[in-house]
C-alpha cells in the first residue's frame, strides 16, 4: 500500500501492496514485479500465483510521450497519477467482496485504465494533484483541496456518510466520491490509507482518522471491538498535544507519526512490537498489547528521523545521516537485522535496530547511505544515493525484485534491474546473454542485472543440452584472465532436481570477447517452478587460494 507520504527523493517513488511492487524511476516510467493473480503488475495478464522475481515496465496507457508523477499501490492494485493530473488503475476491481489469496479471480483489469472523476454533473474538470491506495480502496486528493475515494468500506474507510458498511455492492463505490466526514474547512497537507482505515494531516500538524479501530489504529482513545469496530467519522488522534506532525505513515493495525522535531510516534496493536515503545506491552498472547493513543517510540533519543514507514507488523524508519532502523515482526527478516527464528510465528524485535548489513552483488558489504525508504505487507525497501533500489524480508512471489522468490531475505539485497533499462544496478562487465539448445534455436532470454532467466523445453526422459554465451560488450576483458577451472557452477537449492551436470564445455573468443558454456539439464521433477543454479566467473585469488573477485549470475531455467 502506499502507506507513507513524500517518498520522492533520488528520483524514485516506491510503492507496494501485500505482495507485489511498483516503482516509479527518474524517468517517469513504472516497473512492477511480484504477485499478479489480479493483474495488478499492469503487465497485460494475470499470471496467478506464481512468482514475478524481476521488474518488467508496465504498459504505458497514458501514451510513450507522457510521464507518471506518482504512483501507489493497494493489496492487490496499483494507480499512477501522470503529469496531466489524470488517474490510471489496474488490478483488482470488483470492491463487493475483497479478495483473498488464491480465490478465483473474477476481477482485475490487466492494463491501467483512466479513472473518471465526475464533479458537477461532469462539467468541470478535476485535476488530482495527490493520490493513496488502501487495502480494497483508494483515495485521491484535488488541486481544490476535494478528497476523493472508491472501492471497499467495509467498515468506513471510504469516509462518505451515504455508504453502507460490511460487504456488496451497497457497501462500495465503483467510481470516485468526495469524502465529507472530516470537519468543514479542514485544509488536508497529507494524507495515508492503511489496511482498511485512513490518516488525515492537515495544514496545522494535526491528524483526523477514520474506518477501522479494533487495535486503536485510529488513535483516538476508543477501542471498539465485534462489528462496531470502526469510526464512519474524522476523529482527531489523542496524545499529540503541542506536537506538530509533519509525515504520517499507515498499515492494517497500527499507524506512525513523525513530528517537526524528528521524533517518532505511534499507536494501535503492538503485538508484535510494531509501537515500538518500552511504555507499551507486547506479544502475540498477550491481549492489552497495543495502545489507543500515541506515544514515543523508544530507543531513537539521539536520532533525528527524518522519513517513516509502516508493515503489516512492523515499522521502518531513516535518519538524517541516511541509516536505516527498524522492528517488529520479524518472521521473514522484514526487520533486516539478518536474524530471524524461522518457522516461529513469534519473531519479533520491539525496539529500534540498526540495518546496517547492506551487501552487493558479489555479497561485500558495502558502505550505503539511504535517501528513502519504504515497507509493505511484510518486507521493506530502501533507494541509496547512487540510486540503488534495496529489499529485504518476504519474497515468496517475488516482491523484492531480486531474481529468486525464497521466504525468507534477512538482510538488503539489490534489486535486479533489466539491461540498458537506465536504472542501477547494471552488471558491471556482461551485458549481454544468448541461450542456444541442441537443436540450434535460440531460446528466449531476459535478463535482469545478476539474474538471467532461461526459457526452454526441459525433459523428464533425456538431457536438455543448452549452451550460454556470454558476451563483454563493455570491453572489460572479463574472461581474458579465467582459465577453465575457474568457471564454476555453484548449485542453490533448486538445483537438485537437476540430472548430474554430465558436462561443462567452456569456448573462448577473447578478441570478441565472448564466452561459450555447454550444459546438460535434466528437469527430473517436471514440474513448472524454475529451477536455478550460479555460476561463479573468477577473476582473482588470494594468497590462500580463495576467490577474492568474482561475479556470480543466478541462472533459472523455466519450462517454456
Amino acid at each position: 500500500m502506499n502507506n507513507t507520504i513524500g517518498k520522492k527523493t533520488a528520483g524514485f517513488k516506491m510503492t507496494a501492496g501485500q505482495h507485489h511492487t511498483v516503482l516509479l524511476d527518474h524517468s517517469g516510467k513504472v516497473w512492477a514485479w511480484g504477485h499478479n493473480q489480479y493483474g495488478q503488475l499492469g503487465n497485460g495478464e494475470k499470471t496467478g500465483m506464481h512468482p514475478n522475481p524481476f521488474p518488467s515496465r508496465v504498459i504505458p496507457s497514458w501514451g510513450d510521450d507522457v510521464k507518471i508523477r506518482d504512483i501507489c499501490a493497494g493489496h492487490n492494485h496499483t494507480v499512477a497519477l501522470d503529469e496531466r493530473c489524470r488517474v490510471w488503475y489496474c488490478g483488482w476491481d470488483n470492491y463487493a467482496v475483497p479478495p483473498m489469496p488464491g480465490a478465483e479471480v473474477i476481477g482485475g483489469k490487466v492494463v491501467p485504465e483512466q479513472i473518471k472523476f465526475d464533479q458537477n454533473g461532469g462539467n468541470k474538470d478535476v485535476r488530482i494533484s495527490e493520490i493513496a491506495g488502501g487495502g480494497w480502496h483508494t483515495m485521491a486528493l484535488d488541486d481544490e483541496n476535494n478528497l476523493w475515494a472508491w472501492g471497499s468500506n467495509m467498515v468506513g474507510q471510504l469516509g462518505v456518510k451515504d455508504i453502507d458498511v460490511g460487504i456488496g455492492h451497497d457497501a462500495c463505490s465503483y467510481i470516485p466520491i468526495k469524502v465529507d466526514v472530516l470537519p468543514e474547512r479542514t485544509k488536508i497537507k497529507s494524507f495515508a490509507t492503511g489496511g482498511q482505515h485512513v490518516a488525515i494531516l492537515d495544514e496545522n500538524g494535526k491528524i483526523w482518522s477514520w474506518g477501522w479501530n479494533q487495535y486503536g489504529q485510529l488513535g483516538n482513545k476508543d477501542v471498539k471491538t465485534g462489528l462496531n469496530a470502526f469510526e464512519k467519522i474524522a476523529v482527531p488522534v489523542s496524545g499529540l498535544d503541542d506536537v506538530v506532525i509533519t509525515k504520517i505513515a499507515t498499515s492494517y493495525y497500527h499507524t506512525v507519526a513523525l513530528d517537526e522535531h524528528g521524533r517518532v510516534w505511534a499507536w494501535g496493536s503492538n503485538r508484535y512490537g510494531q509501537l515500538g515503545s518500552e511504555s507499551v506491552a507486547d506479544g502475540p498472547d498477550n491481549n492489552i498489547a497495543q495502545s489507543a493513543i500515541a506515544v514515543p517510540v523508544s530507543g531513537l533519543n539521539d536520532v533525528e528521523v527524518v522519513d517513516i514507514a509502516a508493515g503489516y507488523a512492523h515499522t521502518v524508519v531513516m535518519d538524517k545521516n541516511g541509516n536505516v532502523w527498524a522492528w517488529g515482526y520479524n518472521l521473514y527478516g522484514q526487520v533486516g537485522n539478518g536474524e530471524v527464528s524461522n518457522g516461529d510465528f513469534f519473531s519479533y524485535i520491539s525496539r529500534p535496530t540498526h540495518v546496517c548489513e547492506w551487501r552487493d552483488e558479489r555479497g561485500r558489504c558495502v558502505d550505503t547511505k539511504i535517501q528513502q525508504i519504504m515497507s509493505t505487507t511484510n518486507h521493506s525497501m530502501a533507494v541509496d544515493s547512487l540510486n540503488n533500489v534495496w529489499a529485504w524480508g518476504f519474497n515468496r512471489y517475488g516482491q523484492l525484485g531480486t531474481g529468486g522468490h525464497e521466504d525468507a531475505n534477512l538482510t538488503p539485497r539489490l534489486v535486479m534491474w533489466p539491461v540498458n533499462s537506465g536504472v542501477a544496478p547494471e552488471p558491471p562487465s556482461i551485458a549481454h546473454v544468448m541461450a542456444i539448445d541442441e537443436e540450434e534455436n535460440k531460446l528466449k532470454v531476459e535478463q535482469a542485472g545478476f539474474h538471467i532467466a532461461v526459457y526452454a523445453k526441459l525433459s523428464e526422459n533425456k538431457d536438455s543440452k543448452i549452451v550460454l554465451q556470454f558476451v563483454d560488450t563493455k570491453k572489460q576483458n572479463l574472461f581474458a584472465a579465467l582459465e577453465e577451472n575457474d568457471v564454476r557452477i555453484m548449485e542453490d537449492r533448486w538445483a537438485i532436481a537437476f540430472g548430474s551436470h554430465t558436462h561443462l564445455d567452456v569456448d573462448r573468443n577473447l578478441e570478441k570477447g565472448i564466452l561459450t558454456l555447454g550444459l546438460n539439464l535434466r528437469d527430473r521433477e517436471h514440474t513448472e517452478k524454475g529451477k536455478t543454479l550460479k555460476i561463479r566467473f573468477i577473476r582473482s585469488y588470494n594468497d590462500f587460494g580463495k576467490a577474492e573477485d568474482f561475479d556470480t549470475y543466478s541462472i533459472t531455467f523455466i519450462s517454456a
